[in-house]
């Protein structure tokens, strides 16, 4: 692998990872979202490991993949529903049940009415605002695109306007970071063999 390769796998790799972070989100192509992560992972992994050939860069890759992908599952959803959502108020809770999961921890489930539509609501994160009991009224945003899942109004936010080009600088400062550390074991090499020409 040449250096230019690397460099190009650490970025691609990073834009996979981004990527593959908001599509969790999307139940109907949660699989790509998987597919892009692993691919930005190992992208990132070959090509920061073959520039800084060190057992920490192994460490700070997965701190710097950490920080990417929950910067991207987080903040992505919401951001793009803040662009591309449809805030319906005719929404009605029909029925609420707890769902145990065998691997992940239990969450409410709830059956929503909007209009003619009718969905299974499960709250985007922990903090989500309290969706309503069984027969109350409650709003919702819908992804006008349908990529998505529909989010309480206040789980929107635009904080990913910049949260997620941070992530981003973060992982290429990184990628710049292994860069250097190339170019200075290229240059103690060089010195190296030039010394044991000498001799």
């Amino acid at each position: 692998m040449t250096k230019k390769l690397a460099v190009t796998s650490c970025v691609a790799g990073l834009v996979f990872v981004l990527a593959g972070g908001f599509l969790f989100a999307a139940e109907r192509v949660s699989w790509l979202g998987m597919a892009l992560f692993a691919l930005g992972m190992a992208g990132l992994l070959a090509g920061a490991m073959w520039l800084w050939r060190s057992v920490l860069s192994f460490f700070a890759t997965i701190a710097v993949l950490t920080a990417v992908l929950i910067s991207a599952v987080v903040q992505g959803p919401p951001l793009w529903l803040s662009a591309f959502g449809e805030t319906r108020t005719d929404c009605v809770v029909l029925d609420e049940r707890v769902v145990k999961g065998t691997r992940s921890a239990s969450y409410t489930l709830h059956t929503v009415q909007c209009g003619d539509r009718r969905i299974e609501y499960r709250p985007y994160q922990t903090a989500s605002e309290h969706i309503g009991d069984v027969g109350e009224r409650t709003s919702l945003v819908f992804d006008r695109t349908g990529l998505l899942n529909a989010l309480r109004p206040s789980d929107l936010t635009t904080t990913g306007l910049w949260a997620l080009p941070a992530a981003l600088a973060f992982g290429l400062l990184y990628t710049w970071f292994a860069a250097t550390r190339s170019s200075t074991r290229s240059a103690r090499e060089a010195s190296v063999a030039g010394g044991q020409d000498f001799l």
